[in-house]
């Protein structure tokens, strides 16, 4: 779609009854998610990067171009079943979202740190930084991947996130 100067589809999310006996197969994907969308941005910084500086507005734009909702009320929807998948895993996993709502306020910020403020459309003066960001959270991410499946925690995996969690916080 991106290459057709389309918008990006908007997929429609189950919700977390729906999904929650599949929760298992989920985490096992992530691993392979993560690195797909890191692969995407590595595409998407090597190219930005190859291109004269007079092409890369233009291809800022193509990206803004493809990353418009082609149907605000999808998008809408879609950000607001998130939102309620989210609550009701943390509920079904003995959270209290209505007694520790700070708390779980705390750690998304921690768990999502902002990538691109306010959602500012690509230009050259931020595609790097924007990409970068998100690189940064994959990574974590990927550090993160299977440090606490099955019964023991995995030392080497703890670190990792540790080390990762304290460089991003000096950056």
């Amino acid at each position: 779609r991106y290459k057709n100067n389309q918008p990006y589809l908007v997929l429609p999310v189950r919700s977390y009854g729906e999904e929650r006996d599949e929760l298992k197969a989920l985490r096992m994907r992530a691993k392979e998610d993560f690195l797909y969308h890191q692969g995407k941005t590595n595409e998407y910084l090597n190219k930005y990067n190859s291109l004269p500086p007079s092409e890369r507005r233009g291809f800022c734009d193509q990206i803004n171009r493809s990353m418009e909702a082609g149907n605000q009320d999808e998008v809408d929807t879609a950000n607001a079943d998130v939102g309620k998948w989210f609550a009701d895993y943390l509920v079904d996993s003995g959270y209290a979202p209505h007694m520790d709502a700070t708390l779980i306020k705390q750690q998304i910020m921690t768990s999502f740190p902002v990538v691109n403020k306010g959602n500012a459309p690509y230009h050259p003066l931020n595609m790097e930084k924007i990409l970068l960001d998100h690189q940064r959270v994959y990574t974590r991410a990927i550090e993160m991947q299977g440090y606490d499946e099955g019964d023991e925690m995995r030392i080497g995996k703890v670190l990792q996130s540790a080390r990762s969690v304290i460089y991003m916080q000096n950056i």
